[in-house]
């Protein structure tokens, strides 16, 4: 089967920062083109959320999540989580989905079909494993406090300023994650990512196309931050959709028992 997707990351809705809400109906009509949707993380941003209640965050991912599925019917959907999503509180949410939806899936480090592989990108962070990428996302994982205005507007004020352009162009230069990445994927087991020839991530904000090392190329879809340049990134590929998200979903008893005792 011939796929043709999309890998997008980084919106961060639900933030004061995001103009993620305007990129998105400004980009949806391209998905009709598509039969596979990735969404790479950090498309949700609760550490950074302007609810105040969790519940109420919840529900406006429930929401938009709801809006995609039920618009785009015949689009399968894989949503990998990133470093700002992946609250323990939330997950619940993402288990209910599949149930009602059978075209979607998530996963909570990497998704892959044929030589394409999707994962958000915070192992750059710290360490070179699965298992240093657990630990280091203990310190989001269980974040759901609200920051407060005072907190709010002084992240404000640096946006404002475009100063958030410049660590990631510091500390990760195409080259360099390209590099990072290749060890990380070497040291990693996984027949996902042993296949691996196309590698999509977020994270960094920072988009590039195209950046090859050790016979991989690797690529950077940006961020819906305000000030920054969001890249959707889009691909061809061989594979069985059905199947991988089939395999995908296999991977998560919870969704399987949920179903099964509605």
């Amino acid at each position: 089967m011939k796929i043709r997707g999309c890998f997008i990351s980084d919106l961060h809705l639900l933030s004061t920062r995001s103009v993620g809400l305007k990129l998105w109906q400004d980009f949806r009509s391209e998905l009709l083109r598509c039969n596979l949707l990735v969404l790479g993380g950090d498309i949700f941003d609760f550490r950074w959320s302007h609810h105040e209640e969790l519940s109420h965050s919840m529900s406006e991912v429930s929401n938009w999540l709801e809006a995609l599925l039920e618009h785009y019917p015949n689009l399968r959907v894989a949503y990998v989580l990133g470093n700002h999503d992946c609250l323990l509180a939330s997950q619940p949410e993402f288990h209910r989905f599949p149930n009602t939806f059978a075209q979607f899936t998530w996963e909570e480090h990497q998704f892959g079909i044929g030589d394409q592989l999707f994962l958000h990108g915070d192992i750059l962070d710290d360490g070179e494993s699965l298992s240093q990428l657990g630990l280091y996302r203990q310190r989001f994982i269980d974040d759901r406090r609200s920051r407060g205005r005072l907190t709010n507007r002084l992240y404000d004020a640096v946006i404002a300023t475009r100063l958030h352009r410049i660590p990631s162009r510091i500390l990760h230069p195409p080259w360099l994650v390209a590099r990072k990445l290749s060890r990380f994927l070497n040291g990693n087991e996984s027949p996902l990512v042993n296949n691996a020839k196309q590698i999509y991530m977020g994270h960094t904000h920072l988009p590039f196309q195209s950046e090859s090392f050790q016979q991989q190329t690797f690529f950077n879809a940006g961020s819906g931050i305000r000030h920054l340049e969001f890249a959707p990134c889009f691909f061809e590929c061989s594979g069985d959709i059905d199947e991988a998200i089939e395999l995908s979903r296999r991977a998560h008893p919870e969704m399987i028992r949920d179903n099964q005792t509605q």
